[in-house]
């Protein structure tokens, strides 16, 4: 019953504290991230810890803003990337992301 009420009870988070995260936790959350479900196990998990200010600046530089948030979906997946959008740049906080979460 522990994993049935594991399941239950998860939730996603957009607000965050500001607590730094230590290298165990990274390690463990990558761990947990490699080992997630994807359609058909056909996804290869790409996965990348950005630790420092300066890297984080580099990264947000380096990603184009989404060029359909303007623009009416033209498919489902628009739709959902278009809702998604500004949850995901709130959970950047002061990283002040311009696109999508890294």
């Amino acid at each position: 019953m522990e994993f049935k009420e594991d399941i239950q009870k998860r939730r996603t988070t957009f607000q965050f504290t500001g607590t730094p995260v230590t290298a165990e936790q990274i390690k463990w959350i990558i761990r947990a991230g490699i080992t997630a479900p994807s359609f058909d196990h056909k996804r290869k998990w790409n996965l990348i810890a950005v630790t420092s200010e300066m890297a984080k600046r580099k990264v947000t530089d380096y990603i184009d803003p989404l060029p359909c948030k303007d623009t009416p979906p033209e498919n489902p997946v628009q739709e959902m990337i278009q809702i998604a959008f500004p949850k995901q740049k709130s959970m950047c906080g002061s990283w002040m992301c311009p696109s999508a979460a890294v």
